[in-house]
């Protein structure tokens, strides 16, 4: 319904209607950060801040939450802000397992992940897809000022757009 929103909330997941006071859909016992909808499965996906961040996968029903959180995307080290590819096949994610942030993809079941870059970046963020579903626009800092870049999700080839101060970041 293009009327309902879903966000995150101090760790809750809260659910609005345009022109109506939002609601209290999900409690987490856990801080909740970025989340991301896919329509093709009916679920939220979100990552979850313990002492490392996973990212767990939500089922919603005409987004209302039907069942309990269950981990999606879990490694020894921070896994998070998610983004599914436009056909939803593919999930991009920000990821410390390499020891260096990089951006990863997996399937969206969470199997089979795949480091795209080797920048061995300070900070790697806000992934989003092209909407043909063939690159990932992100940020990364190299350390200093953040500059924007380009990944093709089949082989990882990249390409640095900016190159600037005093930065840029969270493309769209």
């Amino acid at each position: 319904n293009a009327k309902d929103l879903l966000f995150a909330d101090k760790g809750n997941i809260m659910q609005a209607t345009i022109g109506r006071a939002a609601r209290n859909a999900y409690a987490a016992t856990s801080q909740l950060r970025e989340l991301a909808y896919d329509p093709r499965h009916s679920r939220l996906i979100a990552s979850v801040q313990v002492t490392n961040s996973d990212i767990w996968s939500l089922p919603l029903k005409q987004l209302t939450v039907i069942g309990s959180p269950k981990p999606l995307i879990r490694s020894t080290e921070d896994d998070g802000q998610p983004s599914f590819s436009p056909d939803g096949k593919w999930l991009a994610f920000p990821s410390t397992r390499s020891g260096a942030q990089e951006l990863w993809v997996a399937d969206n079941g969470g199997k089979n992940p795949r480091q795209l870059t080797h920048l061995r970046a300070y900070i790697v963020g806000y992934p989003h897809w092209s909407p043909d579903g063939k690159s990932i626009v992100f940020h990364a800092r190299t350390p200093r000022n953040p500059q924007l870049y380009i990944v093709r999700a089949e082989d990882g080839l990249l390409r640095k757009l900016t190159n600037g101060r005093p930065g840029f970041a969270i493309p769209s």
